[in-house]
């Protein structure tokens, strides 16, 4: 129905994944993984003007306890930030994440899960287009890898647009946490990378983080 808003979120979409693989390239996955996630914050904040959503105060401990555990799970206590292409690219990347969390909330008042994610290819088709002129690579491995990827990403993008039919962007933007926290456990049995003891801290800091919001940060509804 709102086509408008369709199309926005397939824009902002199909430039998310532009920028932030423009970032990998250029920075460390962690610095990129840092900037990227205060997407959950900013759309917290466009959601203060645009939805008039007030979170609490436990909700905005919640948001930050989640947010420190996360920096921490990523930085390993020895990240330094710099400021260049590489950074613009991912904090780019968070603003229209941002967005299209935005989006997804607004439309999903008219919208099915399977209708926003319709538009979010078609859309963001003409934006990451370019970038898929290159030479591809050969080998049934690469591709099966693609397809396992393409399946799990189809998941992903419905079960979220399927939450925030529920979830205000505050409640939400707390889950969202957890998503650099999964990366992170399952880098060890997938990719032999090692547990360290400040990764593991901010793990147990993001879950409390999570769970305390999720327990105490609901208004209650009439």
């Amino acid at each position: 129905s709102n086509h408008r808003l369709l199309v926005m979120r397939g824009l902002s979409g199909g430039a998310v994944v532009v920028l932030y693989f423009y970032a990998l390239a250029h920075i460390p996955a962690g610095e990129a993984g840092i900037l990227y996630n205060v997407y959950p914050v900013v759309a917290v904040a466009m959601s203060l003007v645009i939805f008039k959503e007030r979170p609490t105060i436990h909700l905005w401990l919640a948001i930050l306890a989640a947010s420190l555990g996360v920096a921490m799970v990523l930085s390993q206590g020895r990240l330094g930030l710099g400021f260049g292409r590489g950074q613009l690219a991912a904090l780019a990347a968070a603003a229209f994440a941002a967005t299209s969390a935005n989006a997804i909330r607004a439309v999903r008042h008219t919208d099915n899960a399977a209708t926003i994610f319709f538009f979010f290819c078609v859309a963001g088709l003409p934006v990451v287009l370019p970038f898929a002129l290159t030479p591809w690579p050969g080998g049934t491995g690469a591709w099966a890898l693609a397809v396992l990827m393409s399946l799990l990403a189809y998941a992903g993008q419905l079960l979220m647009s399927e939450a925030y039919g529920t979830l205000s962007v505050p409640e939400a933007a707390i889950w969202l946490q957890l998503l650099p926290i999964v990366q992170y456990l399952l880098a060890v049995p997938l990719l032999g990378e090692r547990i360290t003891l400040p990764g593991l801290a901010g793990v147990l800091v993001t879950v409390a983080g999570v769970a305390y919001g999720t327990v105490l940060g609901q208004r209650r509804r009439v």
